[in-house]
């Protein structure tokens, strides 16, 4: 099932591989990567997924959910043609799409929405916190109505008794916060070194399915003669979250972790976190559709049970040391149960630096209230720890291996470069008018710009707006349907501009109110890096007009028709722009927070060239100062 799994994700959907987050956090910053969110990659995960779960492998199902509510609203909102068209909404349908399988996953539509907010999208505007929770809702209201777990719970594992923790506890939960910051932080190094090697190494590399069943067959190897690694996470993680004193689906589960030697205990405790340790940092990675979720819940939970055991044994052989002097004669001083989900939410934290989605998360998987304030406790260590390794996240790590254009916004710029020395000088533009229909379709066939800045005339410069070739295309359909319209129809734009105008009023007008600024460049995910831009050459009307290329090589024809076309409707006046002054730390920060694919650069309202994404990464790769894309 494994190698078949593989197989499908090679030859049909490479982008069905890994849990998905990388490519909806990539989409969803702006970057336009074809196939990640299509309709092969919806089918295929979902059958891969199936048989890489069922093949023993050490993965979880759970964040592939992710994206494959994402495919399946990309798939959706492609079909509205005037959804189609607007990036900004796709990328909205597509942010309520994660809430919503967050929601589906867990059984979690609270956990669901937070995450789609602070992991999932780079801008997250105020009304876009409805929808998702309408879409998390729904999603968990369909899933009640299907009723998964065939007991009319929602809840995946179930705190069946209030546990009542004393303060001396919160020391050893600030504890499980450092042990599972240190955890993750430890996974995500080993697991970005052994991606690397999987990566330069032809005979792994090369062979994604003979990867796979070696993985297989090593998992059930190591996991077949231990008693609790014949289980899956899901059946282990609610046996190591139920305490003794409630009813366990699974007696033998129930027999080992209440009754069990010392020895034995310790032995197959220490020996099932070490294994599933290992063997999640050679899973995650490999071309199948696998998660992470679970797998380092299960890690977790194994830790913090058996810190919970020793503290309790502890309680019981020391009752009169200073901090056991809270319990009372019971049994119940110390709970392991309790430690297993504080465990679990902290090593969770510290591989995908979320916190606050997972203390929410937590407390809807597990339906329990009186250990939220001992989780947040614990997570808010873990990213102390997390921070003090300088450990990022799983998902921004593997985005920089596979080498998405993704702009971190925890990245610190510290150079002084301007914008001048980043942009693309002379770019292809069309003018406001004077352009026929023939003139743009020749254009349009002879360049791959997604985007053409307006200007009101090739002399002068000025930006008018920016218009995508998505729309310039549907403009023109639109135009030859009716009657009379031939390609030697002019066509106009016609929007009021000035030659007056002011930096300061320029950059004010054209701002970033919206989204919408499409890059000039299509990011593809392809060769994003490459040399870094050389500086612009000088702005002066002359050069620059000898430097430009100019719209003659397109042979363009300037015979117009008495009937002229406005296609004002489909341009877009509020692009981004920045000044020739800018400098990169800004510049870093209008992309990052806005995510946007591209801006103008203008000085007094005249265009002086264009910044893309790509040509951003490119140049922050090249600096010396700065983090690599890469760890070597």
């Amino acid at each position: 099932l494994g190698g078949t799994a593989a197989w499908l994700v090679m030859v049909h959907a490479p982008y069905a591989a890994g849990s998905g987050i990388p490519e909806v956090k990539a989409v969803l910053s702006g970057v336009l990567m074809r196939g990640s969110l299509s309709a092969s990659t919806l089918v295929i995960k979902t059958v891969g997924l199936a048989m890489s779960v069922s093949s023993g492998l050490n993965a979880g199902k759970e964040g592939p959910f992710v994206h494959l509510a994402a495919c399946l609203a990309s798939i959706l909102a492609r079909m509205v043609p005037s959804i189609a068209l607007d990036h900004v909404q796709v990328c909205e349908i597509v942010a309520c799409a994660s809430a919503a399988g967050v929601a589906v996953a867990f059984a979690a539509p609270i956990g669901g929405v937070l995450f789609a907010f602070e992991e999932a999208s780079s801008y997250f505007p105020k009304h876009l916190v409805w929808r998702c929770f309408f879409c998390a809702t729904l999603a968990a209201l369909f899933l009640k109505t299907l009723n998964p777990f065939f007991n009319g719970k929602l809840v995946m594992f179930e705190v069946t008794s209030a546990f009542k923790w004393h303060r001396f506890e919160i020391l050893l939960f600030v504890m499980l916060g450092i042990m599972g910051g240190a955890i993750g932080s430890l996974f995500v190094h080993l697991n970005v070194k052994w991606t690397h090697y999987r990566l330069r190494t032809p005979r792994i590399k090369n062979h994604p399915v003979r990867e796979v069943l070696v993985l297989v067959f090593i998992t059930i190897l190591v996991s077949y003669f231990v008693p609790l690694g014949q289980l899956n996470n899901t059946e282990l993680l609610a046996g190591l979250f139920k305490s003794c004193a409630s009813p366990h689906n699974n007696e033998s589960t129930h027999s080992f972790l209440c009754h069990a030697s010392a020895h034995s205990f310790i032995s197959v405790m220490v020996y099932t976190a070490v294994s599933k340790f290992i063997l999640s940092v050679v899973t995650f990675g490999v071309r199948v559709p696998a998660g992470l979720f679970v797998p380092s819940l299960t890690i977790g939970a194994v830790l913090g049970r058996l810190v919970g055991v020793v503290v309790r044994h502890w309680s019981l052989v020391y009752p009169n040391f200073f901090l056991f002097r809270e319990c009372d004669a019971s049994s119940n001083c110390v709970e392991p149960s309790m430690y297993a989900i504080i465990g679990a939410a902290s090593v969770l934290g510290g591989v995908t630096q979320v916190s606050v989605s997972i203390a929410v998360i937590i407390f809807e998987l597990t339906g329990g209230v009186t250990h939220l304030i001992p989780v947040m406790s614990a997570l808010l260590f873990s990213k102390f720890t997390c921070g003090f390794f300088g450990a990022r996240s799983i998902y921004d790590t593997h985005i920089n291996i596979k080498r998405y254009p993704f702009l971190d916004k925890s990245t610190r710029i510290h150079d002084t470069t301007l914008a001048a020395h980043i942009m693309r000088a002379s770019p292809v533009v069309i003018p406001a008018a004077g352009f026929t229909i023939g003139d743009i379709e020749r254009l349009l066939e002879d360049t791959t710009f997604y985007g053409f800045p307006v200007v009101n005339n090739e002399l002068e410069m000025l930006l008018v707006g920016n218009i995508v070739r998505p729309e310039l295309t549907v403009a023109i359909e639109k135009a030859r349907e009716e009657r009379g319209v031939t390609a030697l129809n002019e066509v106009t734009f016609s929007v009021p501009y000035t030659t007056s105008f002011s930096e300061e009023s320029v950059r004010g007008a054209t701002s970033a109110l919206s989204l919408v600024g499409s890059m000039a460049r299509e990011d593809s995910i392809d060769e994003i890096s490459g040399p870094t831009p050389e500086p612009s050459p000088p702005s002066d009307p002359e050069k620059r007009h000898r430097i430009r290329p100019s719209l003659s090589s397109y042979n363009f024809r300037h015979e117009l028709a008495s009937t002229s076309l406005d296609f004002c409707s489909y341009l877009d006046s509020f692009v981004p722009t920045v000044s020739m002054s800018t400098p990169l730390d800004k510049v870093h920060a209008f992309f990052s927070h806005m995510g946007i694919r591209s801006c103008m650069v203008t000085s007094r309202g005249r265009l002086e060239g264009i910044i893309s994404k790509k040509d951003l990464i490119a140049y922050i790769d090249n600096m010396e100062d700065l983090p690599k894309k890469y760890f070597l």
